[in-house]
């Protein structure tokens, strides 16, 4: 269920902010637009900044209204962390792949050749979030967003393999950018012609 609920959030946040500020919730998605010059270095320094700000105000906000009798039975509630039986190259895959997958769908969604069909963009991404969330989650939290990794271990003090959070999904995002920006990106017909 925490799977569905984590791209439902997604879903009703992009619905929410997306016109207002591109619902960047996510570092990676940040550097996706950094590659695709829809923002400054500048504005993405504080888009990270307001990222991390955010996560960790927001697991704040769960870790005040979750009694502490449930939070003591789940350690760690919503951190992030690699599976005992798994090695830190298999997570650094499948925090990359996960990433991967997330951005090459907000590409799809910022394709000008899809601007007609912005009114699902929250649905496609928060469903992407969930179906990542459900398979890669057992093997490393299927974190996909260093902001999201990082606010849980700061409240509960679990940093174990905290860097894989804060370089798979960005090298990932850089990765897929700039792969989808040479090889996929093509402008929209109907604008090229007007």
């Amino acid at each position: 269920m925490t799977n569905l609920s984590f791209g439902f959030a997604v879903t009703a946040i992009i619905t929410m902010f997306g016109h207002i500020s591109g619902a960047h919730l996510n570092p990676s998605v940040t550097i996706l637009a950094l590659v695709f010059r829809t923002i400054s270095p500048v504005m993405a320094v504080f888009y990270v900044i307001a990222q991390v700000i955010g996560a960790i105000v927001g697991y704040g906000f769960i870790v005040a209204m979750t009694p502490t009798d449930v939070f003591g039975l789940q350690e760690g509630m919503c951190t992030t962390t690699v599976h005992e039986t798994m090695n830190l190259g298999e997570a650094f895959l499948v925090e990359f792949l996960c990433t991967a997958i997330l951005i090459f769908t907000v590409c799809g969604v910022w394709d000008p050749r899809t601007g007609k069909l912005q009114d699902s963009a929250s649905i496609r991404v928060g469903l992407v979030v969930a179906v990542l969330s459900i398979v890669g989650g057992p093997y490393t939290g299927a974190s996909m967003n260093p902001a999201r990794s990082i606010a849980p271990a700061i409240y509960t003090g679990v940093f174990d393999d905290q860097w894989l959070y804060w370089v798979a999904p960005p090298l990932s995002a850089l990765c897929i950018a700039y792969l989808y920006k040479f090889v996929f990106w093509r402008e929209d017909p109907e604008r090229k012609n007007a």
